[in-house]
């Protein structure tokens, strides 16, 4: 079994999972919900050649309260019910407090999106032998489908019609889709982004399709409207780490008419200007919070947040995180909850080298790995297509199976920054580093001290006050200091 690490920076604000074997965001967002005090964040991880899912707890102190690997497909999306259960893509209810499933549907549907209007989901499947239409469902809080509809357009070369993301408005379902037409002409509008609104029975209010690239993975609801998020590349067919590529900000009436329409270009002397965002939220003074990424290099990126004023789309500021190790790249934010004014966490997977990082930010007092960056702003133009929607009555086909649940470990420890080595830990009690062998330790005051191996052995204990320096081989050790824990790699 793959143990888990967890550090913990509570006086800087940073957490990081280091799982040691691969795990990422295989979705578009990393699916994440507040229930009280606890923050629930969902990735995915490859061992051997299954991929699994992975949940944690974290408290609003950054502590880990549980993390568990579930031997099921990965989780895609996660919505509130309660404060014991949460509903689930693959479909099903889990319980936070149990930490089991209530019920589980397996499908051949994947690629979801999902969305509670206070009494059943809403539920969004994309079919992978059949990409050109997505299964939208109604269920109960028990597993029971209501309806069931296939939909498409009633368009030529129709290649794409993939929902990525279903809000409720209180009276409606509104559907953010990628649409892609396969072989177009020169100059056809063939990447294009589809919102729709159907009531609560299924039945279409109205549909249209945006001219933006089909890079678009959020969708919020305003007091005015909606707001859809993604980035447009480059080069239309083709997104490339090195090119300019640009975020863009969609926000429409409740009747789908644009009211602006905005491309946000990073300005960072030296850095090439390649751009991206993937999830957002509501500031507490109801401004906008965009999370992603800026790719500094061609080894290089970093987790970014754009506030955004509501009203105009105007950037209010932007800033840029330097806490991923250096020279790796696919340092993604992913994921972003507001928990205050100005205040947030900021979730990232380090597709460097594999883990997850929780920042919890306060702007008013910002942690010293963030820095302000420039970003260019523009107001775009975007042409509507209005297409037939194509309704079918439909099922899932789906059975109940049986899960299984791998319980890992976690230590904690306190740092400076994300880094791959962490040979260098300090707290205001106790210095720990390693060099050539030997951790050196040092304690302001006495403490029982223990040194474990990668495999929970212990190998050292003692009481004392001061400098110690212990000579280990080299591997990765655990150092327990009081109730502190601090990992140490030894060369």
């Amino acid at each position: 079994m793959s143990l888990i690490f967890i550090i913990s920076l509570q006086t800087n604000k940073i957490l990081w999972l280091n799982t040691y074997i691969e795990c990422n965001a295989l979705v578009d967002i990393i699916p994440s919900l507040k229930v009280n005090d606890t923050l629930f964040i969902i990735g995915s991880c490859s061992v051997d050649i299954d991929i699994v899912g992975l949940m944690m707890a974290i408290d609003s102190n950054l502590n880990a309260k549980w993390i568990i690997k579930i031997g099921i497909p990965p989780i895609e999306r996660i919505v509130k019910l309660d404060d014991s259960l949460i509903a689930t893509i693959p479909l099903g209810i889990f319980n936070i407090k149990t930490r089991s499933y209530v019920w589980m549907k397996s499908s051949y549907y994947r690629l979801g999106s999902l969305a509670f209007d206070e009494s059943n989901l809403i539920v969004g499947l994309a079919n992978p032998y059949s990409p050109w239409s997505s299964l939208i469902l109604k269920v109960d809080l028990n597993g029971t489908i209501l309806w069931a509809k296939r939909i498409s357009l009633q368009a030529p070369y129709l290649q794409h019609f993939i929902v990525k993301d279903i809000i409720f408005d209180g009276q409606n379902y509104v559907l953010l889709i990628i649409t892609t037409f396969a072989n177009p002409g020169p100059g056809d509008d063939w990447r294009l982004t589809t919102i729709l609104k159907l009531d609560t029975a299924g039945n279409l209010i109205w549909i249209k399709s945006y001219n933006v690239g089909n890079n678009f993975f959020k969708l919020l609801k305003d007091s005015d409207g909606y707001v859809a998020l993604g980035f447009l590349c480059a080069i239309a067919w083709y997104c490339s780490n090195l090119d300019n590529d640009n975020i863009l900000l969609l926000k429409i009436d409740f009747d789908g008419n644009v009211k602006f329409l905005k491309s946000y270009s990073s300005n960072v002397n030296g850095w090439i200007s390649e751009d991206r965002a993937y999830n957002i939220t509501f500031d507490y003074d109801g401004n906008y919070l965009i999370s992603g990424l800026i790719i500094a290099s061609s080894n290089s990126s970093y987790p970014i947040v754009l506030k955004v004023d509501r009203e105009n789309g105007n950037l209010i500021w932007a800033r840029v995180w330097n806490t991923p190790p250096p020279n790796t790249t696919s340092n993604e934010a992913r994921g972003i909850i507001s928990i205050g004014q100005g205040k947030f966490y900021l979730l990232t997977f380090l597709g460097g080298f594999g883990g997850f990082a929780v920042i919890r930010e306060d702007t008013a007092s910002p942690i010293q790995c963030t820095q302000n960056i420039n970003f260019n702003v523009s107001s775009l133009g975007t042409s509507i297509n209005n297409f037939t929607l194509q309704v079918y009555n439909d099922m899932l086909e789906g059975n109940s199976f049986p899960l299984s649940y791998i319980y890992t470990s976690a230590f904690l420890t306190e740092g400076c920054s994300i880094s791959s080595n962490y040979e260098f830990n300090k707290s205001c009690l106790f210095k720990v580093s390693s060099n050539k062998g030997y951790i050196h330790i040092e304690l302001n005051k006495r403490e029982k001290v223990s040194i474990y191996d990668i495999s929970g052995k212990a190998i050292y204990n003692e009481f004392f006050e001061g400098k110690r320096k212990i000579k280990v081989k080299e591997g990765v050790y655990v150092v327990k200091i009081g109730k502190e824990n601090v990992k140490v790699v030894v060369k």
